[in-house]
């Protein structure tokens, strides 16, 4: 008895993933499939396959990294609280060179999130990578790292613990 409950459950389960949905005809069920298949057609590719790799202003990632660098600025918020790390960010670079897609991987902190999705996000430019002489679009993997030297930042100095003698530093996040 217990079998042929379980024998209907899966049937039933069956005939639910099979049927088209409500609105659905088989033909709109292909066209889902066709347009999937399209999707897949332009999904980005990893640096290292594309024959040649998308440029930053004529160089490489490493310039890219510079840039970064020169345009961040540190989140108040997360300054003042003293706070680091490394933010992980994926990004595509399209046919057209223009960035897209800016997502945080790795997250630290709110601020420094979004921070690193402003700054990756207005990137100029790029020139498109090219596999087979063709424009394709290229996944990076980015990583955005928020160090504060202690000479600049206030937050980290030592500091004294009340009713005591002694002072301490705050602990890096």
């Amino acid at each position: 008895m217990k079998y042929l409950r379980l024998l209907q459950f899966v049937f039933f389960l069956l005939l639910l993933r099979f049927t088209p949905a409500a609105g659905q005809t088989p033909d709109s069920t292909m066209a889902a499939t066709q347009t999937a298949d399209t999707t897949v057609a332009e999904k980005a590719i990893s640096p290292d396959k594309a024959e040649q790799r998308p440029k930053f202003q004529g160089g490489d990632e490493k310039k890219f990294a510079r840039w970064v660098a020169e345009h961040m600025e540190y989140p108040i918020t997360a300054k003042t609280m003293g706070i680091t790390g490394r933010v992980i960010c994926t990004f595509v670079i399209d046919k057209e060179g223009q960035v897209t897609n800016v997502k945080v991987v790795r997250k630290v902190h709110p601020s420094l999130d979004q921070e690193a999705v402003r700054i990756i996000s207005m990137s100029p430019k790029w020139t498109p990578g090219v596999q087979k002489g063709k424009e394709v679009r290229v996944r990076y993997t980015f990583p955005i790292i928020f160090n504060l030297n202690n000479k600049n930042n206030s937050a980290l100095q030592p500091f004294d613990i009340p009713g005591t003698n002694k002072s301490r530093t705050p602990n890096k996040r």
